[in-house]
């Protein structure tokens, strides 16, 4: 089944999805990816704890061994919260605050798709609207580019009958941002030229290498001189 990374994957570099998806050759994750992981999880567990302290002191929650950067990045993340708790106080919607998905699992077997979203937020409950949250934790923001990738998210969400989502909810707390972002309809128009693309290249066995400098930074996934990165 096609994923939101697959596709990212093959847009970077055809070969590399080759080795990593087809020909199934993976790498240990680097230190960023890992401490990545260890935060994912943290935002996730939050919200099955956030209720047993008051907002002030949710940096209580923060696991000790966490370093000083994740700690930092945890308690952005709670400020970030904090806030949105208050405003749907304010509204009277405090029941809204808990998430009704993290990390969910989305999968639409006609379409042969699926995907695991970071979280879903009620945008309008009483519409079935939502908003899909995705969590960033690199130095990079890019917003058009992601507004490219969370609408394949929108399009197996929709296709699953699970509602409508009119916004996404980009959260970065290495980048202390926050930002929403409008949906579309034609962003979903593009994943589906991407989607087809990618399929015509799997059923062609066609995956040309596209390395530049930049890229040879990143991926370890060449095996010539040419392109080859020992990264660890």
């Amino acid at each position: 089944m096609i994923t939101k990374s697959q596709l990212n994957t093959y847009e970077y570099c055809p070969y590399r999805f080759f080795r990593e998806y087809i020909l199934k050759i993976k790498y240990s994750p680097n230190a960023s990816m890992s401490s990545g992981t260890k935060l994912h999880d943290y935002f996730e567990w939050f919200f099955k704890h956030w209720a047993e302290v008051e907002p002030d002191k949710w940096d209580l929650l923060i696991p000790d061994e966490f370093t000083p950067k994740e700690k930092e990045m945890c308690s952005v993340f709670h400020k970030g919260e904090k806030a949105r708790l208050e405003g749907l106080k304010s509204l009277g919607l405090e029941s809204e605050f808990t998430p009704p998905y993290t990390e969910f699992h989305v999968k639409v077997d006609p379409l042969d798709l699926h995907g695991y979203l970071d979280r879903v937020d009620y945008w309008k409950k009483e519409s079935n609207e939502f908003v899909i949250v995705e969590y960033k934790t690199g130095f990079g923001h890019n917003i058009q580019k992601l507004k490219h990738e969370l609408a394949f998210y929108k399009y197996i969400f929709e296709e699953a009958k699970l509602g409508t989502v009119p916004y996404y909810l980009v959260i970065n707390p290495n980048r202390r941002v926050r930002e929403y972002v409008k949906a579309s309809s034609r962003g979903v128009s593009a994943v589906k030229k991407r989607i087809e693309i990618l399929r015509k290249a799997i059923a062609d066995n066609n995956f040309p290498k596209q390395c530049s400098p930049e890229k040879k930074k990143y991926c370890r996934h060449c095996d010539d001189g040419d392109c080859y990165n020992h990264m660890v």
